[in-house]
């Protein structure tokens, strides 16, 4: 199995695991080893990234997070789907928010830039992965303990 598949099972597994609220330590330990593997897949490395901060239990430093968040900005640079980017973005904004960083009103506007405000039923349709693993939307990714 080469390591980009690799990395996104591991991913997956995160999701599955975040799923049904188990082990916040693992997921974050898989994301971690997973990250480094996506970078052949910027839009699941930065989506990966917004989801370590956004899993992020209370003894990690929030500025940890933010910083985090960051990255994931920067990797998003790389998204060639307009669609995954403005889901990774509002995944970042959200968190950034959440945090209490200014930031978050920016890339809220770069969210509104892209789509011109189109309608939210735009954003539930998602693309397909190159890689052949299965995959599930990011639509269905909430953090553990969510609703």
């Amino acid at each position: 199995m080469s390591r980009p598949q690799q990395a996104e099972l591991q991913f997956e597994l995160v999701h599955a695991l975040n799923h049904v609220g188990q082990d916040l330590e693992r997921q974050r330990s898989l994301l971690s080893a997973a990250i480094p593997g996506l970078d052949t897949h910027p839009d699941l490395q930065a989506w990966a990234m917004v989801v370590m901060a956004i899993i992020r239990p209370p003894e990690v430093p929030l500025a940890e997070d933010v910083a985090g968040v960051s990255r994931a900005l920067e990797a998003v640079a790389r998204v060639d789907d307009r669609l995954m980017e403005v889901f990774v973005l509002g995944k970042a904004g959200t968190a950034l928010v959440l945090a209490g960083d200014p930031a978050g009103r920016e890339v809220s506007d770069r969210v509104l830039a892209i789509t011109g405000a189109a309608p939210a039923s735009a954003a539930r349709r998602m693309p397909t992965t190159r890689s052949g693993c299965r995959r599930v939307t990011p639509a269905s990714f909430q953090p553990a303990g969510a609703g």
